[in-house]
């Protein structure tokens, strides 16, 4: 329950004048929503499932959210996390690089029914030794990946 105050918060925070978010999670099996009503901005990271399992964003229905660096997944515990950007109009912008399963496995992207990504860093998936089984579906989406290098598994 901490968790999702914790997000509440920083969502509340990004949104006030002069004030700037560090860090917003998705954890403890947990659902955040972000759509047209609920937009959020931020020079932050935002983390889906640091070090825990089964958690979801899911931007829709026009929703925008916008970050410095993104996490699906990212030490060995953060397993079966997911984003799903769904919709004309939902974007996720990430002026930084985007990691799924850092060190962990079956993280999972869906960019799907004009949904859009945008990365302006470096895009790694399954980036640690122990980090399996993640992936990137686009099907009716758009991904673009600017200045940036793209990794997938483990150097």
């Amino acid at each position: 329950m901490v968790a999702k105050h914790y997000s509440a918060l920083l969502i509340l925070l990004a949104l006030l004048p002069g004030v700037h978010a560090q860090y917003a999670y998705t954890l403890h099996s947990q659902t955040n929503t972000i759509n047209i009503t609920s937009n959020w901005v931020g020079n932050g990271s935002y983390v889906v499932g640091s070090n825990t399992s089964g958690n979801a964003l899911l931007i829709q229905d026009g929703g925008v959210l916008s970050n410095g660096n993104g996490y699906i997944g990212y030490t060995t515990d953060g397993s079966n996390n997911s984003v799903r950007i769904s919709g004309t109009g939902s974007v996720w912008i990430i002026s930084g690089g985007l990691v799924i399963g850092g060190n962990s496995s079956d993280n999972s992207l869906v960019i799907s029914n004009g949904g859009e990504l945008t990365l302006n860093g470096g895009l790694v998936i399954g980036g640690g030794a122990g980090a399996t089984n993640n992936s990137i579906t686009i099907t009716g989406g758009e991904l673009t990946v600017s200045n940036a290098t793209i990794r997938i598994g483990a150097p």
